[in-house]
């Protein structure tokens, strides 16, 4: 009798091993490639590569509205297929007046769902690079700063600055991914300029 009430024991102990082990396992969530926003379209791109997971139930792109005291956001694009892949739309489909400032950084986040249970992937999210451009007189220059690029296992080697006017796009120079700002010393009168 004792055998036989052991024999049910382990069997009622594998079960919940087996349960916690294939029911409850959190899914693996894709890895963010990148987010971009094209300064000229206000256009925004998320990339990523798919999740190890086999079988996903679907694959959420968040924006992400809130960051404390907990990490959360809203689903902007929802798939079934799991594969490397992007989204892109435009801020205006993604922001909405009182939500976020249009002129931030953003952030962004992939998640996965399978068997009904989310990766919870969100704290996961990775921020864009947002430029300003202050105008300074004596002597005369606009000093460029932005936010820093941001993402889990993300390093930034150096950042690009470019001058766009009527005659095009213009590499002014670069800076070290530690750096923020970048100062464009010019002459009074010599036109308007965006920078990105």
């Amino acid at each position: 009798m004792k055998l036989l009430q052991a024999k049910k024991s382990l069997l009622t102990l594998i079960s919940v091993i087996a349960y916690n082990i294939v029911i409850c396992q959190t899914p693996q969530p894709p890895t963010v490639k990148f987010v971009s926003v094209n300064p000229k379209t206000d256009d925004i791109t998320v990339a990523w590569y798919a999740s190890p997971e086999s079988n996903v139930d679907s694959l959420f792109v968040y924006h992400i509205t809130k960051t404390s005291p907990t990490v959360s956001g809203q689903p902007v694009f929802i798939t079934r297929s799991n594969t490397n892949s992007q989204y892109t739309t435009n801020v205006s489909n993604i922001v909405s007046i009182g939500t976020q400032n249009v002129k931030a950084a953003l952030k962004f986040s992939v998640d996965v769902k399978k068997g009904g249970k989310y990766s919870a992937n969100l704290a996961n999210y990775h921020q864009t690079i947002f430029a300003t451009a202050k105008f300074q007189n004596c002597p005369t220059k606009c000093i460029i700063s932005w936010t820093k690029y941001k993402g889990p296992n993300t390093t930034v080697s150096k950042y690009n600055i470019y001058k766009s006017d009527n005659t095009g796009d213009i590499l002014l120079g670069n800076v070290s991914g530690a750096d923020s700002t970048y100062n464009h010393v010019f002459q009074v009168g010599s036109g308007n300029y965006q920078y990105y």
